[in-house]
Formats: structure tokens, C-alpha cells, sequence
């Protein structure tokens, strides 16, 4: 629950940011054991790496009927409801150019801090191009 009230105030921050190049879908779900253990430590690297509101965080919490409708709100206004259909897994992260609305990276919230580091940082050069 924790990692879905902090994904939700993050990408409520991000959405007032107009400059956001990349989109970030983390999908998630209460019921995963993987999104619980690595969750806080995820919001941490997400916050940490997006100071300039370069990536927006759309959550697309798959927990239940209800959650999964609330995130397909949120998921059309951001024009990923379709692309978020190929992706279900819960605990991917998916960074997705906001512009063109193509994959540009994916990894899960198991990877380490360096890798998210890293991800993110190819992410942000790619969607610069």
C-alpha cells in the first residue's frame, strides 16, 4: 500500500511537470511480494533521478477490478491504455517516450539501484534524441 501512496504523489508531482520527455508505467499490485520488499527503495531512485520532472510516473496498479479501472483513467490520459495491455506484469517498470509512445526501456523494481540508475539515465538519452 506504501509504494502505491508514494508512486501516486509522485506522479501527481510529475504531471504538473510540462517538460516530462519520458513516461514511466510501473505496474504494480498489493498481492506482489517483489513490488512490497522493493517498492520504498524504487520511490527513492524515481525521486532521487527525476529532480527536473523529466520522467512522469503513471502508476497502473493491477491489484483488483477497481484498481485496474482508477489506473485505466489514468493510463488513457496519458495516451498508454493500449500500450499498458502488452506489458501486465506486475513490478515492470516501462519507460515509454511521451511524444512517440514507444518503449524506449523496461526493467522490474527487483533490479538494484545501479540499474535503475543506469535505465534511467539511457531512457532520458534516448527520448533526447
Amino acid at each position: 500500500m506504501y509504494f502505491a501512496i508514494l508512486l501516486l504523489s509522485i506522479s501527481a508531482a510529475s504531471f504538473a511537470q510540462s517538460n516530462s520527455k519520458v513516461i514511466a508505467l510501473v505496474t504494480k499490485a498489493n498481492w506482489c511480494s517483489i513490488c512490497k520488499v522493493n517498492g520504498e527503495r524504487v520511490v527513492a531512485k524515481f525521486t532521487e533521478n527525476n529532480s527536473d520532472g523529466f520522467f512522469q510516473f503513471v502508476p497502473n496498479d493491477i491489484t483488483d477490478a477497481s484498481t485496474k479501472k482508477t489506473s485505466k483513467i489514468e493510463l488513457k490520459k496519458s495516451g498508454i491504455d493500449k500500450l499498458a495491455l502488452l506489458y501486465p506484469a506486475s513490478g515492470l517498470i516501462t519507460f515509454i517516450d511521451s511524444k512517440t509512445k514507444k518503449v524506449l526501456m523496461q526493467l522490474t523494481v527487483a533490479n538494484t539501484n545501479e540499474e535503475l540508475t543506469f535505465v534511467m539515465g539511457e531512457a532520458r538519452k534516448l527520448a533526447s534524441k
